[in-house]
């Protein structure tokens, strides 16, 4: 029976129906069977070295004692709650592994006295898993209470323990993490045979405070990372007990000793600029979080910014006629006007489902969405005497969904016809459609919308907020909308951290800058509707691993390691040592903003001067520096920039930087009531860059590359020469340092 239950489960996280009869025989042995079942939700911890195949057994330690103040006040909270202290300290842990992981399904180990009674009455500690749901939504109260609830059924008597269940677990099992759990809770001085957890926290109640102390695994962990992750938990245990009615989302994990805010990821797909956008599973501290991803820097909540300067309240505005549009909105604006009848600047989203979908049900799940999202009701018009730009917020605007039978070949061009231009004063900005395949049995959703109210992150909301409708999942009420954010970047202007932020960005750009022409590239093109072609290519599993272990030994990113040997390949194709190439940043690094759909994303002008003279090493540091630099002053709009620099716009081209570099992990599966969606790469939308370089993290061993270049800009034959010259880089880079260790290498040429 065991060997039923843990195997099976092991293979596919669903029980045979016979081992479910039997198991349901086993009132005590369902808690086990819904463990099993849930086994997918491994937790996204946020790691300083790229996992190992196979769990390593070095270990070490960081040590914290609270005060007595402090002690006195859990185990009063604990008694008022009818709770002992260790679950307090159990309920805290999960807690903070949701606010750092940004999931809301956390499973954990317990390692007790407490759950003898689960090992058949053992005298010895034994281990037990806890798995709770942490709804931001919920008070700490209420959170705590059903955690408690949880522990009892954990603690309940079991018909075989957590040991005798893992011994049968089969051998195809993940080798490098722990079976069930990655992070365990322990009494000091209890202990078990297996530590091949990430790591342990460890607690024990003396007469001066706890003493706390977790230990991790030193293949994945820095021993700092680990010291900041128990302060924040110690500074989450001292608001905790200040007040049992804060919602979770109001607690802030932050200590207040200057340590910088964290960054997580709460599942939205990440790219900023595409229809087709991927996921970031990365959470570190802000900066380096920025650094690696900087179009996806949603904030936990609670977050505090480097500056101190006092800045204007994010929060829902008063009622108006209309509101001010966000210098996103005005620059698209202007780019409509400047373009005409254009689909340069629209958004397709176009997903393959693999199965039929009840046509009306989504139709209403869509409605929904229009309702639920003021961007998907939102028009434009020019003020009459000022000439401003105003953005209006229709309480409800006329919505079709037409459903098509087609066959696949009929598809594709219905889907050429379906992208067309908008009229920005005529809401909605937003059409969807429903192709129903007559020669297979799949269905295609369309969805197209203007690029001034959605971005790469909003597809991403409304895919999940969508299958959340139609599977009539409630979805939690939004506390601000787009126009909110609007007004306030309007007062932000006002303020002087705006004008800290635009002297930081004067001053790079003082002196003029030139686009990236290659020695080999063509004429710019006279068109904003140039034709692009996409290249696509996957690095060799060990160069991506040793580009990750590069950046874990220089303390930078990869996002740093690949953007620095990109532009030295810029570089070195064009004979220029002044390099400026775009990257995107997602604008939604202020709270509240994580789950509204706009136009948020910014864009930031890097701009790096790669020497010959250099090593590779001193130059990627220099990127790293005005990385950082960036993203402490990426509020200031890129359009205001372009504005205050007198940079003439072009209907070909984009002002300051012809080269756009992206950085991003890839999304997990998207689903609609069980059926897979699947992307379709729509091949009708022009080029907005003459090279656009994308870098995707597949997983910690995988690296694709994704190269979209204009024809006018690059011949074909010439653009798989440039791909394949930054693969004989990174290549040589990886190289150079496995051979000198931590010695200087020169700058590489292709």
């Amino acid at each position: 029976m065991i060997e039923k239950l843990a195997g099976a489960a092991n293979r596919n996280g669903h029980l045979p129906v016979g081992v479910e009869q039997s198991a349901s025989d086993w009132q005590v042995d369902e808690y086990w069977k819904t463990i099993l079942q849930n086994r997918t939700h491994a937790l996204n911890l946020p790691l300083d070295f790229v996992r190992p195949a196979v769990k390593g057994g070095q270990r070490d330690a960081v040590t914290y004692k609270t005060t007595l103040a402090l002690q006195r006040e859990l185990a009063l909270a604990a008694e008022n709650e009818a709770v002992s202290v260790e679950v307090v300290l159990l309920a805290a842990l999960m807690l903070l592994l949701a606010k750092y992981t940004g999931q809301e399904y956390v499973v954990v180990g317990w390692t007790s006295n407490s759950v003898q009674h689960a090992c058949g009455g053992s005298e010895t500690a034994c281990t037990t898993v806890v798995a709770g749901c942490v709804e931001q939504s919920r008070t700490w109260r209420e959170f705590l209470a059903a955690i408690e609830q949880t522990c009892l059924q954990a603690r309940a008597p079991k018909r075989f323990s957590y040991e005798q269940l893992v011994d049968t677990m089969d051998a195809d099992q993940d080798a490098s993490r722990n079976p069930l759990f990655d992070v365990r809770l322990k009494q000091r001085h209890t202990e078990t045979a297996r530590q091949k957890d990430d790591f342990a926290l460890g607690f024990d109640v003396e007469r001066d405070g706890i003493s706390l102390r977790i230990e991790y695994d030193a293949n994945l962990f820095f021993a700092s990372t680990m010291e900041r992750l128990l302060r924040h938990y110690c500074h989450l245990l001292e608001q905790l007990v200040q007040d049992t009615d804060q919602r979770l989302a109001d607690l802030d994990m932050l200590a207040a000793d200057g340590d910088e805010p964290l960054v997580y990821d709460r599942g939205h797909n990440l790219t900023t600029d595409s229809a087709d956008p991927v996921r970031s599973a990365a959470h570190q501290p802000q900066r380096k979080q920025q650094a690696e991803h900087p179009e996806k820097s949603a904030a936990v909540p609670g977050e505090r910014q480097a500056s101190m300067v006092p800045l204007p309240a994010l929060e829902a505005a008063e009622k108006r006629p209309d509101y001010p549009a966000s210098s996103a909105q005005k620059r698209l604006f202007m780019l409509d006007k400047l373009l005409g009848r254009s689909t340069a600047y629209n958004v397709p989203v176009i997903r393959n489902i693999n199965g039929r979908v009840d046509s009306k049900r989504l139709e209403k799940a869509l409605q929904g969405l229009v309702e639920r999202h003021e961007s998907l009701r939102t028009a434009f018009q020019l003020e009459v005497e000022s000439g401003a730009l105003r953005q209006k917020v229709h309480s409800a605007v006329p919505f079709a969904f037409p459903v098509y039978a087609l066959t696949e070949a009929e598809a594709a061009e219905m889907i050429r016809d379906f992208v067309r231009p908008f009229r920005l004063d005529k809401a909605p900005l937003f059409r969807a459609a429903l192709i129903e395949l007559t020669d297979k049995k799949e269905s295609i959703l369309i969805l197209d919308m203007h690029h001034a109210i959605t971005d790469g992150l909003s597809v991403g909301i409304m895919l999940k907020e969508l299958a959340a409708l139609y599977e009539n999942r409630q979805l939690e009420p939004l506390s601000l909308q787009y126009k909110d954010y609007a007004v306030w970047e309007s007062q932000l202007m006002h303020t002087q951290e705006w004008k800290k932020q635009e002297a930081y960005w004067l001053e790079r750009f003082k002196e003029p800058v030139h686009p990236v022409r290659l020695r080999f590239s063509r004429p710019p093109a006279l068109t904003a509707e140039a034709t692009s072609r996409t290249l696509h290519f996957s690095l060799e599993e060990n160069t991506a691993t040793a580009l990750q272990n590069l950046a874990h030994s220089t303390e930078t990113t990869l996002f740093m390691v690949m953007l620095a040997a990109f532009t030295v390949l810029l570089s070195r194709l064009s004979g220029q040592d002044d390099i400026v190439v775009g990257t995107p940043i997602s604008g939604r690094h202020r709270e509240g903003l994580e789950n509204i759909v706009g136009m948020f994303v910014n864009t930031l002008a890097i701009r790096n001067q790669p020497r010959s003279s250099q090593s590779f090493l001193t130059y990627l540091h220099q990127v790293k520096e005005r990385l950082l630099d960036a993203y402490e002053n990426q509020d200031y709009a890129f359009d205001q920039l372009v504005d205050k620099l007198n940079v003439p716009r072009e209907i070909n081209g984009n002002p300051l930087f012809n080269v756009m570099f992206q950085f991003a992990q890839h999304h997990e599966a998207e689903t609609i009531d069980g059926l897979k969606l699947q992307a379709v790469e729509y091949d009708g939308a022009p080029g907005k860059f003459d090279l656009h370089f994308v870098v995707v993290q597949e997983n910690q061993r995988a690296l694709h590359l994704e190269m979209t270049y204009r024809e006018a800009y690059l011949p074909d034959e010439t653009a798989r020469e440039f791909l394949a010259h930054f693969h004989g880089l990174v290549q040589q880079i990886v190289r150079d340092v496995q051979q000198d260790g931590k010695e200087e290498i020169a700058t590489p040429h292709p």
